[in-house]
């Protein structure tokens, strides 16, 4: 004969039953109807689902550089994880406290010890994001008023796009004051080091390749038809060159080398002004929350049929202790 945990075999749970079944009968209806009425006493909540599908997180001018790409492409799972990050942000949440005076909404005095507390506790119940097996997110909003949870859940997902394109400009804003910063070293050398060579243009180095081959091949053609003194002139011009241009040279490559990097900082600067004052759209809406017509809790089945399952449960229990009791 299987034996239960609790040591009562199977027969015995029959017996006690069947010698109690009045007893439970009464039990469960009384859990029925106290289940029913409790039911009703319990505030109706609607429920309104906002659904989102994130793009790929490429900044504004990653976008435009790939030609508009960033903008048409679904995230993955990691930008899933971000958008997720974001949707739970305090910043988020206290603007959604703020603008629908959810302190009043919930009945939370405000004035009340650990106030903030529990409208943030109230907050985390009412308002849940999902992420979906298609790697979309489902911004879900329960209300006692249909109309407030299709607008929290619709004010969230406007609320994602602001949240999201100020961190990317407090970031870009700080990458624009670095980069301001290098750039001026940048011209402050480059200037230094273009005084530096003016002084050589002064002495009349100005292109040191060029100059070495057509002063060589004029001092040439001056010896080789006699004409000493122009001859010697070139001669001095080629020293002059020779004693200059290692210098000259280092100079010229030092300033190309620090132009090129300019550039390259330039061209960033341009892609980060463009992020730091420019707005992004950082998600696609599936589906904008709607106020919903029917309430989704308490579903008064369910809550009759655990409400008498539970006294069931706790009657055999009972009686099972009564029966043990010497």
């Amino acid at each position: 004969m299987p034996e239960r945990e609790d040591g009562m075999s199977m027969d015995g749970l029959i017996h006690l039953i069947s010698s109690n079944l009045r007893t439970l009968l009464i039990v469960v209806i009384i859990a029925i109807g106290a289940s029913y009425g409790s039911s009703f006493l319990m505030k109706p909540l609607f429920k309104s689902t906002l659904v989102l599908f994130p793009t790929s997180q490429n900044s504004i001018s990653e976008s435009i550089v790939k030609g508009g790409k960033g903008f048409l492409d679904f995230g993955g799972e990691l930008d899933v994880e971000k958008m997720l990050q974001v949707l739970n942000s305090n910043d988020i949440r206290d603007e959604i406290i703020k603008k629908y005076s959810l302190y009043n909404h919930y009945e939370i005095d405000k004035e009340k010890k650990n106030a903030r507390t529990y409208v943030i506790q109230e907050y985390k119940e009412k308002v849940l994001f999902k992420k979906s097996e298609y790697l979309s997110i489902e911004v879900i909003v329960y209300d006692t008023e249909p109309a407030m949870a299709a607008n929290i859940a619709n004010s969230i997902g406007e609320l994602l796009d602001s949240t999201q394109n100020r961190i990317q400009k407090e970031r870009a804003i700080r990458g624009l004051e670095i980069l301001d910063d290098k750039l001026m070293e940048l011209n402050n050398s480059i200037e230094l080091l273009e005084d530096s060579l003016d002084k050589f243009h002064r002495l009349g180095v100005l292109d040191f390749n060029s100059q070495v081959a057509v002063y060589s091949e004029y001092y040439a053609q001056a010896v080789s038809a006699g004409k000493t003194k122009a001859a010697q002139q070139l001669k001095l011009n080629l020293d002059l060159i020779a004693e200059n241009g290692v210098e000259f040279v280092a100079l010229q490559r030092d300033i190309e080398s620090l132009k090129l990097i300019k550039g390259d900082l330039e061209v960033q600067y341009f892609s980060m002004k463009i992020d730091a004052e420019e707005d992004f759209i950082h998600k696609f809406v599936v589906n904008n929350a709607e106020k919903p017509e029917l309430k989704s809790k308490p579903k008064r089945l369910v809550f009759v049929i655990v409400g008498s399952f539970s006294a069931l449960m706790f009657s055999l229990l009972f009686l099972t202790f009564l029966e043990r009791k010497p």
